[in-house]
């Protein structure tokens, strides 16, 4: 007889896991000692120096400590110095515009009728748009024979009112009574209307033919060669483009400074397949709106380019830089420039080898520099790197110097520009 397996369930209850769990804390216990007695010791050799590890802290980020360190008890603080000299400074304010034609023409026919050929480029195509044309080209041509029909027969007229005029004034030369006066007058009058009508047919003749008023381009063509249009039906768009204008727009708090003829110095956004810049132009202020756009606000500013080889095509997007002022100043790169206390402050190194502040009351931005017209003579070695480890009368020791262009560059490509 087989009896059946019985297994008996094993007690896991946490008064059973009681034992397991004091044995573990007896084996640990020697290490969290030692090593909390380790702690202590560090802390109690470094305390000494916490307070002093604080103040220098808050004196470096510019902060008031509450207990004052002696600077003479500071390091030597290892910085870059830049001279700076007075020099010849542009102020300038930056603006984003489009390019504009520097004229715009929509021309049309002054009579009705049919195309009969369009003019022809320089390879001897018909004239489309992007083709350029110089000025009294002939760029569109109507069927003119009735016109020359007509210009015909007013001057048959003609000739026929002045041969009776001729006559009667033949006969008023043999006999003054040949002819009434009334008589005469009418055919006198006859050879004026004639001539009337000889030079209107004539301007009707010359109007069949479209000519280009100006050197430019064709933006727009509106007809096809066999096609009929009525008088003042718009044919061809032209635009003057050997200059063009640069359109910004300006605020009302900046406007004041801006004046007609001004320099401007213009960058177009456009780049390259390698991300190349194209060169920036010259231009200068040409007109200055004397009023606010309705929808905007702002007024619109023209800078007239000169675009001799047609380089700078209407719809570009350029920045423009313009002149508003000429002073004589100092000149640092914005990076070189330490912002405590609401003050902006830079940081020169005296002839007795430490760091002094000088406030920048008066300042203006300019890209990646800072411009100023105020720097006692004794301040001009500006620290440009380091500059925010400083306080007053603090030891330096100068890195080599580096150059003016290279601070430049450093500092347009951390801002991106």
């Amino acid at each position: 007889m087989a009896w059946p397996l019985v297994v008996e369930p094993r007690e896991t209850s946490f008064v059973a896991l009681l034992p397991a769990a004091a044995d573990i804390a007896r084996r640990f216990t020697g290490v969290v000692v030692l090593v909390l007695f380790t702690l202590l010791v560090v802390a109690s050799t470094f305390v000494r120096d916490w307070e002093r590890v604080i103040a220098v802290g808050e004196r470096l980020l510019g902060m008031d400590a509450t207990k004052e360190l002696p600077v003479e008890t500071l390091p030597k603080a290892i910085v870059t110095v830049m001279d700076v000299a007075k020099e010849p400074i542009d102020i300038t304010d930056r603006y984003s515009g489009m390019v504009r034609p520097w004229e715009r023409y929509t021309l049309a026919f002054e009579v009705a009728g049919r195309v009969r050929e369009l003019g022809t480029n320089a390879s001897g195509a018909a004239l489309d748009e992007g083709d350029a044309v110089a000025k009294n080209q002939v760029i569109a041509q109507l069927d003119d024979r009735l016109l020359v029909a007509q210009l015909r027969e007013s001057v048959a007229n003609l000739e026929q009112a002045q041969s009776e005029l001729q006559r009667a004034t033949d006969l008023r030369e043999r006999d003054a009574k040949s002819i009434t006066a009334a008589e005469y007058q009418k055919l006198v009058t006859d050879v004026a209307l004639s001539e009337a009508r000889r030079e209107i047919a004539q301007k009707r003749l010359d109007d069949a033919t479209l000519r280009s008023p100006v050197d430019g381009v064709i933006s727009k063509r509106m007809l096809n060669s066999g096609e009929s249009i009525n008088m003042h039906m718009p044919v061809y768009e032209i635009i003057e483009v050997d200059r063009v204008l640069l359109v910004v727009g300006v605020p009302e708090s900046r406007v004041r400074s801006i004046k007609e003829g001004q320099p401007v110095r213009v960058q177009f956004t456009g780049r390259d397949r390698f991300r190349r810049e194209a060169a920036a132009v010259d231009g200068q202020v040409f007109r200055v709106s004397q009023t606010a756009d309705d929808k905007t606000g702002l007024f619109e500013v023209e800078v007239e380019i000169h675009n001799g080889e047609r380089a700078i095509r209407p719809g570009l997007i350029g920045v423009g830089e313009i002149v508003v002022e000429r002073m004589d100043g100092f000149r640092v790169p914005f990076s070189s420039v330490v912002f405590r206390d609401q003050k902006a402050l830079i940081f020169s190194v005296g002839k007795d080898g430490r760091a002094h502040p000088w406030e920048l009351t008066h300042w203006v931005e300019q890209g990646a520099d800072v411009v100023f017209d105020d720097l006692p003579e004794n301040m001009r070695r500006v620290v440009v790197r380091g500059q925010h480890r400083l306080m007053d009368g603090r030891e330096v020791e100068l890195t080599p110097p580096v150059e003016d262009a290279a601070l430049r560059t450093a500092a347009q490509s951390a801002s991106g520009k």
